[in-house]
């Protein structure tokens, strides 16, 4: 039996600078990628997988941090196996690899797969061979799994394919420039599992923690959130190995990683509804955790009593929160006939014709909107 932990899309060097918390952001990549290491121990894995952009860049990720990050992968016990992905590429002459070796060398478990060749290691019951195709650009329109296809592939081994890019169905490379795969063409080169890395989605999306059989190829997705725009938990995964009597069989064990959470979300208010802007906001938001990073796009027209203190609910429901951001410049007060007295002459024409729609409120919003627009 042979166990592997797999992560991958780390991105360690991110800046984050569009978050006031961006120092705690960074922070939270780095505590990630040492938990997960305590988990593969935890789970006696054999070797911890990295299936690409370990790195953000390959061109300003300040020494210190890649020195800090050898250091966490260098206290597992067993081999660390780091794949270059499209945005930490390798081709030969980047600084970033340069350091990164020169200080992992230090250590004998960490090995950069930076060559297409296949790597063998003994394992418990057996031989394990990992067969990496790894990015040597950033972008490129084809991928670089040719080079397996003319091995002689020993099926008494265990044979595992690493690989990154965009994998059809899974990641959007609409241009196909993302080392583009597709399935068809991973099983048609006889790998007993894949470890893909570049979406940053998990797949399989199985249960946290639940050991189930029946997949071959799997992506973790990044550790941690990037994003708004990144909904996951941050994941990845354990794979076990099993042969018994030349009967192989996979399982696998999806492990939440990630602490930081983002949620980005709409809400909108229908004017013929009497609706509580802080019961809507409370309902949103009362189970995400307080480790998050919450964006409200907010919409639709609202009693002017909660438009005139939406600054103080605002507070009062998302400060828990690391860091909130609302939208909220398609959000209006509702039009009522007092407004409506209060800002034209009751005499007026426009007072008259907007007084005529008080019992169709979306009829009145537009009409208000266009005879404010003409004032």
């Amino acid at each position: 039996m042979v166990k592997i932990f797999v992560t991958g899309d780390n991105h360690i060097g991110r800046k984050f600078d569009n978050y006031s918390i961006k120092d705690q952001l960074i922070e939270s990549r780095f505590t990630c990628l040492k938990n997960m290491v305590e988990i593969a121990e935890k789970e006696q894995c054999q070797f911890f997988a990295i299936t690409g952009d370990l790195f953000d860049n390959t061109y300003s990720i300040a020494k210190r941090d890649i020195k800090r990050v050898v250091e966490i992968l260098a206290s597992f016990s067993q081999s660390v196996l780091v794949l270059p992905g499209n945005h930490d590429f390798y081709s030969g002459n980047e600084q970033l690899w340069n350091v990164f070796m020169d200080v992992a060398g230090t250590y004998s478990n960490i090995i950069v797969f930076n060559e297409y060749k296949p790597y063998e290691f003994d394992c418990g019951d057996g031989t394990i061979v990992f067969y990496p195709a790894h990015c040597d650009s950033k972008h490129s329109e084809t991928n670089r799994l040719d080079w397996m296809k003319a091995e002689e592939i020993d099926g008494n081994k265990y044979n595992i394919g690493i690989a990154h890019g965009a994998l059809e169905g899974l990641a959007i490379d609409t241009e196909g420039v993302y080392f583009p795969m597709s399935r068809t063409e991973l099983h048609s080169i006889p790998m007993d599992v894949w470890l893909l890395g570049h979406a940053h989605v998990t797949e399989p999306a199985i249960l946290a923690d639940e050991e189930v059989t029946g997949y071959t190829i799997f992506n973790p997705g990044t550790h941690e959130q990037l994003d708004l725009h990144n909904n996951t938990e941050g994941n990845a995964f354990v794979i076990t190995l099993q042969n018994n009597d030349g009967i192989k069989k996979v399982l696998a064990k999806r492990v939440v990683t990630g602490k930081i959470r983002y949620f980005d979300e709409a809400l909108i208010f229908n004017a013929t509804n009497n609706e509580s802007l802080e019961k809507k906001i409370e309902d949103l938001v009362k189970d995400y955790p307080s480790c998050s990073i919450v964006r409200l796009s907010i919409s639709g027209s609202i009693d002017d009593s909660d438009y005139n203190c939406r600054e103080e609910i605002y507070d009062t429901q998302l400060s828990r929160f690391l860091c909130y951001k609302i939208n909220d410049n398609d959000l209006s007060e509702k039009i009522t006939r007092d407004k409506i007295e209060n800002e034209f002459s009751e005499i007026g024409f426009a007072a008259q014709f907007l007084e005529e729609l008080l019992d169709d409120p979306v009829e009145l919003q537009m009409a208000y909107d266009i005879v404010k627009s003409l004032k």
